[in-house]
């Protein structure tokens, strides 16, 4: 009867599935499909039992060894055995559909995420590797005149942070493509904030896709509700935003579609929230059920960017004092 009821549940589940969008349904089921129990017991008796039975009938010697309630349950339920035999075919399908799905909601990055994630941070790394080498070069040297002259030749923060942003977006992009949206398209934005509002757009990625300015001074805009809630933003539809009371992207942002995220950057030693990374595609990437997937990312690139930070703010007091 456990069997029966499980092949019913089974057979259920291969039907609605296929409509369930939710993502912690796939999660689940995914966790199903790789317990032991499931692997070793279930699934090996779903595809052997049926092939079994059918060879009992034909082989008279197994059928007079068996005891009868066996076979008065195997002929109870020999349709629903013919039933598991031709839908066998189906269940490795839905198992494949739910794989496919759990890994796409999935809030652990998959080895080939993570290979990614490596490189897009020793990306901006190389960068100024390059730069602080090539200072070496005796061609170079002998133009410093003093320590001044090579702190402001090896610390480029504008030229560093440009290169962090674009990491950060080839990253996005990449992961959209093992996730079965390699035609998702990003636009990736550091803001200046100040009084929890953005006052400057730092850099950006593609570079030829400006934030609109009408972002600048907004206090309505995603960015300035990140910095005020001092917690990362995810909007998984921005049409449907748009329409809320309580809107929070901006009103100059009217030809947006889409995902969008904003990731606040909190500087702890100075007790303020200098910078805001706000991140747009448009296609429904961006899902609240990964937020934990893209503070662990973005966190990484955050440390990268508060040195970049604090090398600027440092550079524009030596040039005020002169140094």
């Amino acid at each position: 009867m456990k069997l029966t009821r499980f092949a019913y549940l089974f057979i259920l589940l291969a039907v609605l599935v296929p409509w369930l969008q939710k993502e912690r349904v796939f999660r689940i089921l995914d966790r199903i499909l790789e317990a032991p129990s499931y692997k070793r017991v279930i699934k090996p008796t779903l595809i052997a039992f049926p092939s079994a039975a059918i060879l009992c009938y034909q082989i008279p010697l197994i059928k007079t060894h068996l005891p009868q309630f066996i076979w008065t349950w195997l002929e109870k339920h020999v349709i629903l055995l013919a039933g598991i035999y031709l839908l066998l075919p189906i269940f490795v399908g839905l198992e494949d559909f739910i794989r496919e799905k759990a890994r796409i909601y999935s809030d652990i990055l998959p080895p080939d995420g993570q290979s990614l994630l490596l490189k897009a941070l020793d990306y901006p790394v190389l960068k100024k590797m390059d730069r602080f080498l090539s200072a070496l070069r005796p061609s170079k040297l002998n133009k410093f005149q003093s320590a001044g002259d090579i702190f402001r030749e090896i610390t480029q923060p504008d030229r560093q942070l440009a290169e962090i942003i674009r990491s950060i977006h080839n990253f996005f992009e990449a992961l959209a493509a093992l996730q079965n949206m390699p035609d998702a398209n990003f636009r990736t934005v550091l803001f200046k904030m100040a009084r929890k509002i953005p006052v400057e757009s730092w850099c950006c990625f593609p570079e030829s896709e400006l934030p609109v300015q009408g972002i600048i001074y907004d206090k309505t805009c995603l960015a300035s509700h990140a910095v005020k809630r001092k917690k990362m933003i995810i909007i998984e539809d921005i049409k449907k935003e748009k329409k809320s009371m309580r809107s929070r992207v901006s009103r100059y942002c009217e030809s947006e579609e889409g995902s969008a995220l904003c990731y606040p950057i909190e500087c702890r030693h100075i007790n303020t929230i200098p910078l805001a990374i706000r991140i747009v595609s448009d296609k429904p990437f961006f899902k609240s059920s990964a937020k934990n997937l893209y503070e662990e990312i973005l966190e990484r690139f955050k440390y990268r960017i508060l040195i970049e930070y604090g090398l600027s703010q440092l550079k524009n007091y030596t040039r005020e004092k002169g140094c």
